[in-house]
């Protein structure tokens, strides 16, 4: 069930029984700064879990759609061998470009969730990086691929990570990147919405644009406990203020509950 507090937030109660549930999410205020679209997926599973989520976009995306991009995607991947895909997002935009993928390119992704959504709308994935991050993949594809040289298109979001790229043009390979979406913080919002109120929540953040926004649209209880999806992220939330709990090891949700539970 939702509670809307203001346009745009809202609270899913959990209807679990707290004796089954997690101790250190039993009762649990949770806010999610991602996407309304993204953060649902996240907070169903919260609630099973016995805690309250708060759904609090903190950030905006623009897919690109126009012509110019999906000419430079099309012309890359005719180029290419493989296509690296960083998120869900990515997929859906490469999809909504180009429609499909040539079948002599392979796919690289960065995890289980951009996995599924690559096998949904465009082919399943030859590649899926242990690691969870752009990291993990740049390495995993140039050891897959050892001395043969290759070309890469990567579809990327504007100001993103460029990890995986970084590493294979090491490793003497030719990659094409082409920006697919953006994101952006959240605009401050007057005024802003009151979260003070809340006792002792977990704020889980996946970006720095999701920290900034976060700042710039509400009001945070000191008691608040920000656990982080990487170090920039980490680096961007001190550097406006907020405290850092923990930090997760991985992208995934079941990675930012365990970094959760080590604040206990």
């Amino acid at each position: 069930m939702h509670y809307r507090l203001r346009e745009g937030v809202h609270i899913l109660r959990s209807t679990v029984d707290p004796m089954n549930a997690p101790s250190f999410l039993a009762g649990r205020t949770v806010i999610l700064t991602r996407t309304a679209e993204d953060a649902s997926g996240w907070a169903r599973h919260l609630e099973r879990s016995g805690a309250h989520t708060v759904v609090l976009p903190c950030i905006e995306v623009d897919v690109f759609r126009d012509a110019r991009t999906a000419a430079r995607l099309g012309a890359a991947l005719e180029e290419a061998r493989w296509l690296l895909l960083a998120s869900p997002r990515g997929v859906e935009a490469v999809a909504g470009l180009v429609g499909s993928v040539p079948a002599c390119v392979k796919i690289a992704v960065v995890g289980p969730a951009t996995a599924r959504r690559a096998e949904e709308v465009l082919a399943p994935p030859s590649l899926i990086a242990p690691g969870g991050n752009a990291h993990s993949m740049g390495e995993s594809l140039a050891e897959r691929l050892g001395s043969q040289i290759t070309t890469v298109a990567a579809a990327v979001a504007r100001g993103g990570r460029t990890d995986a790229v970084d590493i294979l043009r090491r490793r003497g390979h030719t990659v094409t990147t082409v920006e697919v979406y953006a994101t952006r913080p959240h605009p401050p919002k007057d005024p802003p919405d009151d979260l003070r109120h809340l006792d002792r929540p977990l704020i889980f953040l996946a970006s720095p644009s999701a920290a900034r926004g976060l700042v710039q649209r509400a009001r945070l209880p000191p008691t608040a406990q920000v656990i982080t999806i990487g170090p920039t992220t980490t680096a961007a939330a001190r550097e406006l203020g907020l405290a850092v709990a923990a930090e997760a090891t991985g992208r995934s949700l079941e990675d930012l509950v365990a970094a959760a539970a080590r604040t206990r």
